[in-house]
């Protein structure tokens, strides 16, 4: 069955798992998982995500998080392709590491938060690496029992939710006889789809049908949106063409580090034509321009301050 094209909600929670291509290892030692882990706390303040937990087995990992403003694909993409990169270069390989592309499982943060990083934390036990999460370093578990979580780790929501670190231990004790859950693990068998009534959804939403129907409509008017955006920016070059024709200037001027007065002004206007008039975002005008979104904001004030 073709899968679909991911449900990418605002703050949302996900599931993320990454496996080895043909089932190989994607970390062979310790620098490897210290090099993944060193990436991760990197990105999640870079990329506006928050990172619950994380587990790496010799494998795949899974990561539980919660996006911000930006494509969760974007962390991931930027996660990924460094790791893997410098993996192959550490080892002396070639290719591809990682099995088609990584899951994200859209989850219902009320109903599945503690239950995902229960099952994420029991991951090693389950494998029979561990007798105890928190016995096992390459995952947050230890963070959650002993405490001293790094900044880039968020522990404080799951502790505040289940009573603090003596709640935590208490909640992980209960689920010492769960086993394999397929609809944590993305997955999802046709039989499990079918009975959630929703087959469409290809595995991807972990939540109520009502959860599911909302963060499918909203990652659909956001497609529309970023489509209209997209639209509008291609208009970029027509309003840069009429701005520089009616101040006597080449268009290739506006674009670049040109501070000349006579510049300056014409890129004014065309971010006041672009932004406030049509509508376009500040970011793709900066890209057109070559010049910092900062740059862009200094002239929208300057534009407001005018009017």
């Amino acid at each position: 069955m073709p899968r679909g094209p991911r449900i990418d909600v605002p703050e949302a929670l996900y599931h993320v798992i990454a496996r080895g291509v043909e089932r190989r290892a994607i970390f062979r030692a310790d620098r490897d998982r210290e090099d993944f882990v060193d990436r991760v706390a990197r990105l999640v303040g870079e990329e506006d995500i928050t990172l619950f937990a994380y587990v790496l087995l010799d494998n795949h990992f899974h990561l539980v998080v919660r996006r911000g403003r930006r494509p969760l694909g974007q962390f991931m993409r930027r996660l990924l392709t460094g790791y893997s990169a410098a993996f192959n270069r550490r080892h002396r390989r070639a290719g591809h590491l990682f099995q088609n592309r990584y899951q994200a499982v859209l989850c219902d943060a009320d109903e599945y938060l503690l239950t995902l990083v229960r099952y994420v934390h029991r991951n090693p036990v389950r494998a029979g690496r561990v007798a105890k999460p928190a016995a096992y370093r390459w995952s947050s578990a230890g963070a959650y029992r002993r405490g001293g979580a790094p900044a880039w780790l968020e522990t404080a929501t799951v502790l505040e939710m289940v009573g603090g670190r003596a709640g935590y231990r208490r909640f992980m004790q209960e689920g010492a006889q769960e086993g394999k859950r397929p609809e944590l693990s993305g997955r999802m068998t046709a039989a499990m789809e079918q009975e959630q009534s929703r087959p469409w959804l290809g595995g991807q939403v972990l939540g109520q049908e009502r959860f599911a129907q909302r963060a499918v409509r909203q990652a659909r008017q956001r497609e529309a949106e970023q489509l209209m955006e997209a639209g509008r920016a291609e208009e970029l070059p027509g309003l840069a063409a009429k701005v520089a024709k009616r101040l006597r200037l080449p268009v290739e001027r506006l674009r670049g580090a040109g501070r000349a007065a006579a510049v300056s002004a014409a890129r004014r206007e065309l971010i006041r034509a672009a932004v406030l008039e049509r509508g376009i975002r500040p970011v793709a005008v900066s890209r057109y321009l070559g010049i910092s979104t900062a740059a862009v904001a200094q002239h929208l004030r300057a534009c407001e301050g005018a009017a």
